[in-house]
């Protein structure tokens, strides 16, 4: 058996001692972290995609992707805890947007009507076979490798300064 002992009153680990002091309140440093990450993202927004433009839309469409209400990007907010840093989401589809689905296809029949009828139609219809969909991924929560050190910065200043 090996036993190593280490004197914290050595003047070269004294910083030691330091760092860990600083490690035992990390509120302010996660909540820093979640904020800065929150800028990440909505960068990622501005960019259409980083460090990968996102997939183009087949049908067109005037808009920017991901941006036709700006409800995704204004659900976003930062948490954190005394051990975490986050960036989260309520908005129901984010997942779908994230990680990309394909929706089967399926019959859609009229909930409290007798028919079926939108703009262009010939004429009212009991039932539409729909074909189904594919929805690539556009990951947004995504933090590019150029933006690491955005985040190292305020680790290495809350633990070493």
């Amino acid at each position: 058996m090996i036993t190593v002992k280490v004197d914290l009153q050595s003047p070269g680990l004294k910083m030691l001692e330091e760092v860990a002091k600083k490690a035992k309140n990390l509120k302010p440093l996660m909540m820093k972290l979640a904020n800065l990450m929150l800028s990440i993202v909505r960068r990622n927004f501005q960019a259409g995609g980083r460090p990968t433009a996102w997939p183009a839309r087949r049908s067109g469409g005037s808009h920017r992707l991901l941006w036709k209400t700006g409800r995704l990007i204004g659900s976003l907010h930062a948490e954190a805890t005394e051990n975490t840093a986050e960036v989260s989401t309520n908005v129901e589809y984010a997942a779908v947007h994230q990680f990309g689905h394909t929706f089967p296809p399926r019959e859609i029949r009229p909930k409290r009507k007798r028919a079926l009828f939108w703009p262009g139609a010939e004429h009212p219809v009991k039932k539409v076979n729909w074909p189904g969909a594919t929805v690539p991924a556009r990951p947004f929560m995504v933090i590019p490798d150029e933006e690491i050190p955005t985040l190292e910065k305020p680790i290495k200043e809350h633990l070493l300064s």
